[in-house]
């Protein structure tokens, strides 16, 4: 059985892919990453897909200490990537990527680090 630390380690590993596949990109650009770039895409989404299925198994022991962190909003994006990938909507993504993911990457690093 997987610990909560293997699900830590599988969400900064995600984030850090996701932040590889977007840096330097523009929002303009990433708005058209679904056909102009689909190998990022493709990569963006698997990103999520993996991140939020290492949230939905994260014990309510670690998520109740960061009350502040959307976890049902960001486990929920990996059921749209995963699912309904023809309703992605990229706005949405990169809203959560620049927004939402840096303080997740906060929270993951403090309780990684606590170990």
């Amino acid at each position: 059985m997987r610990s909560d630390n293997d699900w830590l380690r599988d969400i900064l590993v995600s984030l850090d892919d996701i932040e590889a596949f977007v840096a330097g990109m523009t929002k303009s650009r990433f708005l058209k990453v679904e056909s102009a770039d689909r190998k990022t895409y493709r990569a963006v989404c698997n990103c999520i897909s993996t991140l939020g299925e290492a949230i939905k198994n994260l014990s309510p022991d670690v998520t109740a200490k960061y009350d502040h962190v959307d976890w049902p909003g960001l486990a929920g994006m990996k059921d749209v990537v995963t699912h309904q990938y023809f309703q992605v909507q990229l706005e949405f993504l990169w809203n959560t990527i620049i927004h939402e993911l840096p303080e997740l990457r906060a929270v993951i690093v403090a309780e990684i680090s606590r170990d």
